[in-house]
């Protein structure tokens, strides 16, 4: 079975990081993943790609997730 599920629509890195933070601080929300994840052989949470637009600034941000 493959589950391949995709969120998007984040203005900035910080976004992406608070999202995160959301969902892994929610034992609710991690309940659900795990369910997902019994079905499966493989698992994985990723953050796939971050486009950068010219003339963005990262200063001071520190991904948690890598």
């Amino acid at each position: 079975m493959a589950i391949v599920s995709t969120t998007g629509g984040f203005e900035s890195a910080d976004d992406v990081d608070a999202y995160f933070d959301s969902v892994f601080g929610d034992e609710a929300r991690m309940a659900g993943i795990d369910a997902l994840g019994a079905m499966c052989d493989q698992m994985n949470v990723s953050v796939s790609r971050l486009v950068t637009v010219t003339g963005l600034q990262l200063d001071g941000f520190a991904p948690k997730i890598m």
